[in-house]
């Protein structure tokens, strides 16, 4: 019943939701913080615009006579396996026998179709606050001139609102209104014996978009617009809509490298975890995934339009949370500077290669994003200050983004040695980027990286164990750790003696295991395979690190880091973050961070093989 795209890979529902870039929706058999909202037993479908995600129905076809009342989401095994690419999601019975299958035809729109009656269960038990449902059968129009399409409407407290329109088929509701009970099924099924019933869910936009409102398509023209193609035209559309975002996303392909399986899944990963302007997202934004970790990390975008008056940034964001209780730390500086170098080696016209990488970017869009750096590196300088000590201090270990690291075993309140050195090259991104738009403030900037270079040495370096320490905020006492956060100031590798530069180097490969590098010493009694910063590799330090390490031309141990963290997604995928002595996954297992770093890695060592003009 399906068609394949080109370039096909195999998708598990069990690992990677299944989605469409821009939607809030998704199909995934675990859902809630942990997967603890659902049974892992059918293929759910999940609403982000509620933090971790809200499975609003489990689906199950009806293979063998009727299905027991509507009690929740199913304990028992499916009957049916799931079988998915990129494009395409089917239910299948006996293993070759397709009795539903589903595409999209676009970020708010999802189109199914089987010959066996589907059903959508809700769930009353859901251990969320406020959790209600509602959904009705729309009564025929009286007009004549309107089509007449079987219509349910379905809303779900909080924030989501789906129409379900029968191209074919009948539906049958069970607890539609004027019922209470939030157990409730709506089932689709043909219309006569031995044909199909062919189905459209429509997400509602809900208020306020950030687009202008006549640009936001009703629900009615996305339903004729549906209309207007087969099933299988909708599946080759988004087929082709992924092949393209991939040939973008892996720019090597013209000059004879081939996008890799592990290329397409990453891309995949990113592509499906990819959302609208909606809610708190005022752009389009990557989450960190379709699972339960539904939140984007503070975007450039939303950096560019904080209020002039708030300085700090708040830890995380979703499409209907914004969390404040910690923020992230001064790594804009590193990020700008590693776009920067993206784009100057990926030019959309090579002939007209900028000379100075700022010339990439628009001068207002500069200023904006000088000024939005600028206001929250001051926040750390004068609101995260401590008397005796010249580098600011973290409340929390979730400052940092290494929130259980044993470095904050006995003291969170520190100045640690990360913060010194993200501010070190934040300091200069300012400098430079004041130079070249002719701001008076270019040299206080530089003022501030020297001074931080030299508190970071004085204060948290010792030289005779050769490892950066971290200080108590109230006290000033010091502390090792065998974190492997000790070395990321190797972010500030251009900018340090070339004798601290080396020891970190060395010491670094303590932590190098044959899939990468692990964030506690293996050695350590605090090491743990699944401990989250005690022990698990992942994707942000190792691209910081590497980056560090090349840029300070120790190129073999970072093309070593580099090869392996590749080597790791290969075996195992893109998860939250991988055991360092197997190479398994751990936590949420369709995640952007591991996908972005291993597409950015793999970019770069496509650059240094000269495969990229």
């Amino acid at each position: 019943m399906s068609t394949s795209s080109t370039h096909s890979i195999s998708i598990d529902p069990h690992i990677v939701p299944w989605s469409y870039r821009g939607s809030f929706l998704c199909f995934a058999t675990r859902s809630g913080k942990n997967g603890r909202l659902t049974h892992n037993n059918d293929i759910c479908l999940v609403s982000h615009v509620h933090p971790a995600g809200l499975p609003l129905f489990a689906l199950r076809p009806n293979i063998r006579g009727q299905l027991p009342s509507p009690s929740g989401f199913h304990t028992t095994p499916s009957p049916v396996k799931f079988v998915a690419s990129p494009s395409h999601l089917a239910w299948i019975q006996d293993e070759n026998n397709t009795v539903a299958e589903a595409t999209f035809c676009g970020p708010r729109v999802i189109r199914l179709r089987g010959s066996l009656p589907l059903s959508f269960d809700t769930d009353q038990d859901l251990a969320i606050d406020m959790f209600r449902t509602w959904m009705f059968k729309v009564p025929s129009p009286d007009q004549q001139d309107l089509p007449i399409l079987p219509t349910v409407e379905f809303t779900s407290r909080p924030d989501s609102a789906l129409r379900f329109v029968a191209l074919k088929g009948k539906f049958d509701l069970i607890n539609d209104a004027p019922s209470t009970c939030n157990n409730r099924r709506i089932t689709i099924s043909s219309s006569e014996p031995a044909s199909e019933w062919d189905l459209l869910i429509v997400e509602r936009e809900r208020a306020p978009s950030y687009a202008p409102v006549d640009s936001v398509p009703s629900i009615d023209q996305l339903v004729e617009s549906a209309q207007q193609l087969t099933f299988v035209e909708t599946e080759t559309n988004m087929a082709g809509a992924i092949d393209d975002y991939t040939r973008r996303m892996c720019p090597w392909t013209p000059t004879g490298s081939q996008i890799s399986h592990t290329d397409r899944y990453a891309c995949y990963v990113m592509w499906t975890s990819t959302v609208r302007p909606g809610g708190y997202f005022k752009n389009e934004s990557v989450l960190m995934s379709k699972l339960w970790m539904n939140k984007a990390s503070m975007v450039m975008g939303q950096l560019l339009q904080l209020p002039r008056s708030r300085r700090r940034l708040p830890d995380s964001m979703c499409h209907s949370e914004l969390l404040y209780d910690y923020t992230k730390p001064p790594i804009y500086g590193w990020v700008v500077f590693k776009l920067l170098d993206i784009l100057h080696a990926y030019p959309s016209d090579p002939a007209h290669r900028a000379a100075n990488p700022f010339d990439r970017l628009p001068k207002d869009v500069l200023k904006k994003l000088y000024d939005g750096i600028a206001r929250f590196t001051l926040f750390w300088y004068r609101h995260r200050s401590s008397a005796g000590s010249g580098i600011p201090w973290y409340s929390h270990g979730n400052d940092s983004g290494w929130d259980n690291s044993t470095a904050y075993d006995d003291q969170t309140m520190c100045s640690s040695p990360d913060l010194g050195a993200f501010l070190i090259v934040q300091d200069d991104l300012l400098a430079q980027m004041a130079d070249f738009l002719g701001l008076s403030e270019a040299k206080e900037w530089t003022g501030r990286r020297e001074k931080m270079v030299k508190a970071l040495i004085d204060e948290l370096w010792d030289k005779d164990n050769k490892v950066f320490l971290f200080k108590d905020a109230y006290t000033g006492r010091r502390w090792t750790s065998s974190t492997l956060l000790r070395y990321i100031p190797l972010v500030a590798s251009n900018y340090l003696p070339k004798d601290i530069v080396e020891a970190l180097a060395v010491g670094v490969q303590t932590h190098l295991t044959e899939w990468g590098l692990a964030t506690e010493d293996p050695k350590s009694p605090s090491y743990e395979p699944d401990g989250y910063w005690r022990g698990p590799i992942w994707a942000p330090p190792t691209i910081i690190i590497e980056s560090g390490l090349r840029s300070a031309n120790y190129v073999d141990l970072a093309d070593e880091i580099s090869k392996r963290y590749a080597h790791l997604c290969d075996k195992t995928g893109f998860a939250e973050n991988y055991d360092a002595k197997t190479g398994a996954g751990n936590r949420d297992l369709s995640y952007t961070w591991s996908a972005s770093t291993y597409l950015v890695l793999r970019c770069e060592a496509e650059t240094r093989k000269g495969k990229v003009e």
